[in-house]
């Protein structure tokens, strides 16, 4: 890594600082993904740019496919209340018509991880297995991948996506509009 970059990976990190997120998760994903620290810088650049020009209030109370509005590292838990996107950890969309398999199957892993938040957050009633199961997002994850074998909640071995401690998530009764 040389000086410009280095300088560049302080600067992702002061910005998450400044969002009250912890950096590590998305250095960690930029690193894992070759995401370079322009482009997460960018990504915060463009949600203050959105705070500056519409304010806080607008933003928290923004749609959910309003990508600016939030920083990356954010999980907006009103994601899984859709069926036609995944946003990652660098708020960059992902139709779930157009995933790979393999790529379907990380985000299912995922939600699964993070599904006792999740279920916090929404407040259903029932069982944490059964919730996610009938999110709009899952099912079309589901339907994605014809149906494969479903895993517990909360087994996923591995997190080839976001799961990480630190990023945060949204609560799903903000601004739940799309």
């Amino acid at each position: 890594m040389n000086s410009s970059e280095e300088w560049q990976w302080d600067l992702v990190r002061e910005l998450a600082h400044m969002w009250q997120l912890n950096p590590g998760p998305v250095v960690e994903a930029a690193l894992d993904r070759d995401v370079q620290p322009r482009q997460v810088i960018e990504g915060y650049t463009r949600t203050l740019r959105f705070v500056r020009l519409n304010g806080t209030e607008a933003a928290s109370a923004a749609p959910l496919l309003e990508l600016d509005a939030r920083p990356p590292g954010i999980l907006d838990a009103r994601v899984v209340l859709q069926d036609d996107v995944w946003i990652d950890i660098f708020r960059r969309p992902h139709r779930v018509c157009r995933m790979s398999s393999e790529y379907a199957r990380a985000v299912i892993a995922l939600l699964q991880t993070r599904a006792p938040e999740l279920f916090v957050l929404a407040e259903p009633n029932g069982d944490l297995n059964e919730w996610l199961e009938t999110t709009p997002l899952m099912a079309a994850l589901r339907d994605r991948l014809g149906h494969e074998p479903r895993g517990p909640v909360g087994s996923a071995k591995t997190d080839p996506l976001e799961v990480r401690e630190g990023i945060s998530l949204l609560d799903l009764s903000e601004g739940s509009s799309q």
